[in-house]
């Protein structure tokens, strides 16, 4: 009998189950599946299938996200190692990065200092580093030690990318607590979902495996946890310097009132889904 390859077998797999990984693995497609399964198995579509690694569909069946499943995940034009201490990067905190380095490229001078808060895997101030081809003075800082590693993971494989002289820190600090230095930018994706009250709008493959100290606030604190962020920021940043930070579109405009308090300048902006996104706060 003929021994079918890895890719006819995983499409028959895929056409069988397609209903349950839709649900799990919202818009996937065959491509993306049999490259995820080649990837762990460090085999070709075209090779014989013997399952030689029944792990990987052990972990399908259980909704495992495909980036920890290999440890990987793209986000703007590079690769970054991510497990589940971090955020899985989305599509959508690419508008941040875009708007921070057109912040940079038109205000760029030397010493110019960039801080992100809550920065898990890194991907933000790493994709600035390497965007920006000038030097730059960047920290970050997060409350898990564990997510500090993962950033430093990244930082060790991308420094090749980044220029010479730019200067990356990463150390643990609970928003900007004790924080005494003014800075050009400060970006953050904080965690921004009410733990009770938003929490149906969950997809159960984030809340089942994604760090909940990234993703939720407590309902009580809320409003107050993002009062004092924006009072440390406005103490913070250089005059004229940028705040940029994502939201949830359902409590952005609550928000944006919180930042009038200290900002005299506060723009939102939407995502790639036409939803309230992102906050800019300047005092110009």
């Amino acid at each position: 009998m003929k021994i079918k390859s890895i890719s006819e077998h995983f499409f028959e797999y895929f056409v069988k189950n397609e209903s349950r990984l839709e649900k799990d693995y919202p818009g996937i497609k065959f491509n993306r599946f049999i490259e995820e399964y080649c990837d762990y198995d460090h085999s070709k579509p075209s090779d014989e299938f013997f399952m030689e690694n029944p792990a990987f569909l052990e972990k399908i069946r259980l909704g495992v996200p495909l980036e920890y499943i290999n440890f990987k995940s793209f986000f703007y034009k590079e690769e970054f190692y991510v497990n589940s201490d971090v955020l899985i990067p989305r599509s959508e905190t690419e508008i941040l990065c875009e708007k921070a380095i057109e912040f940079i490229n038109k205000n760029y001078h030397e010493d110019f200092t960039v801080y992100d808060i809550g920065t898990g895997s890194g991907v933000i101030p790493l994709t600035i580093a390497i965007e920006i081809k000038k030097p730059l003075n960047i920290s970050a800082c997060d409350i898990s030690q564990d997510a500090l590693a993962v950033a430093n993971i990244n930082y060790d494989n991308l420094f090749s990318k980044i220029n010479n002289k730019t200067k990356i820190n990463f150390e643990i600090r609970d928003r900007l607590d004790s924080f005494s230095t003014k800075v050009d930018l400060i970006t953050s994706n904080p965690p921004y979902i009410k733990e009770v009250s938003d929490k149906g709008g969950v997809h159960h493959q984030a809340d089942s495996y994604e760090p909940h100290m990234a993703l939720y606030l407590k309902d009580a604190e809320y409003d107050e946890w993002f009062d004092t962020l924006f009072k440390q920021v406005n103490t913070s940043l250089k005059e004229k310097g940028l705040f940029i930070m994502e939201g949830h579109e359902d409590h952005l405009g609550n928000q944006k009132e919180l930042a009038q308090k200290y900002f005299n300048t506060i723009t939102v902006l939407k995502d790639y889904t036409q939803r309230d996104r992102f906050l800019l706060c300047q005092n110009i």
